[in-house]
Formats: structure tokens, sequence, C-alpha cells
């Protein structure tokens, strides 16, 4: 994989060109402590003390479309300015990981259960602590691999990579 696909927003720009970097921020482990204790030692060690930068394989992923992700990724991200998008060179030797996004989606939910758990928390008919999302949020973690053992297997892969990358390698994609 060459580049991986980083959707931001117009109030972080500034701190970009700034800086002249796009800085990794990410934890690659949730802070709750019921989902870390289910994580298993071989990720543990992947994953490390390392802050990644998180992105997507395409731009604009019809996978993430599908899994009903989109629209949550972009409203994660939506907020002071509006969404830009970069194609973010990935650099040879860069520790990168890879995870099946499928297991906490709607599409996912569905089927593995026979109903979107988000639709179903959000209608209050579950509790947004119930097992189920613990349990897809544990195959999410552990499903991660190091991006170089990735072979585009994934059903909606979510790429990290612990890179701080110059601004001039950055290619804004607009966003239509």
């Amino acid at each position: 994989m060459e580049n991986l696909y980083h959707y931001t927003n117009q109030g972080r720009i500034q701190g970009i060109y700034e800086s002249g970097f796009l800085f990794p921020s990410s934890r690659a482990l949730p802070s709750d402590q019921k989902v870390v204790d289910n994580v298993s030692a071989r990720v543990k060690e992947l994953i490390g003390d390392n802050v990644y930068l998180v992105g997507l394989e395409l731009f604009n992923d019809p996978r993430w479309k599908e899994y009903g992700l989109m629209e949550t990724l972009l409203g994660h991200v939506d907020g002071r300015g509006g969404i830009i998008c970069f194609e973010v060179p990935i650099f040879p030797g860069t520790k990168g990981l890879v995870r099946e996004h499928a297991y906490i989606s709607s599409k996912g939910f569905i089927e593995r259960y026979g109903a979107d758990l988000f639709k179903l928390a959000r209608e209050e008919k579950i509790a947004g602590d119930d097992q189920r999302f613990y349990d897809c949020w544990n195959l999410y973690i552990n499903s991660t691999i190091p991006l170089s053992e990735y072979r585009g297997d994934f059903k909606v892969p979510e790429i990290w990579i612990a890179q701080k990358t110059p601004l001039d390698l950055l290619k804004e994609i607009p966003l239509d």
C-alpha cells in the first residue's frame, strides 16, 4: 500500500500548516478497560506505545459506505469549517497496522446479530454498554495485523500508521 486517505477538518489545518507536518495522534487501544482486558498479547505487542494516523485504503471508500461507516467517519471529523481529505504517502518501513472495521458497523451488526445495534441504542431499545458492543470491539481490536501482512482481504479495512508526514508530501483531495 502506497497511500492512505486521512479525513480531518478545517479547524486542524492551521496546526498542520504551522508545524509543517501531519502528526499521528490516535491511540490504538481504547480507554475502556473492559475492552483492553480482552486484547491479545500479540496485538498489544504489535501496537506498542505508538500514536497513529488513521485513514482509509481508498478515497471515499465504497466499502465504508456499504457498511454504514462513511457517514459516521465524516460526522466524527466534521467541525470548524468543513472536512478535508489528504492523500498521505506511506513511507517504506513505516510501522503500520490494519483492522477490520466491519465488526463495528451497522451492516456488520446486522450480519452478526440480525439488527443494527447502533440504531437500537439510539432508540434506547438496548443499553450503550450492551455486551454485544464489547464483543464486537474485541473482534475489531484483535483483528489488528501488521500493514506489511495485509493482502486486501478485509471487508472494511482501517489503516493505522505511526508516521509524521511533511506538509509538502500531502495531497489535498477535494470532497464533492
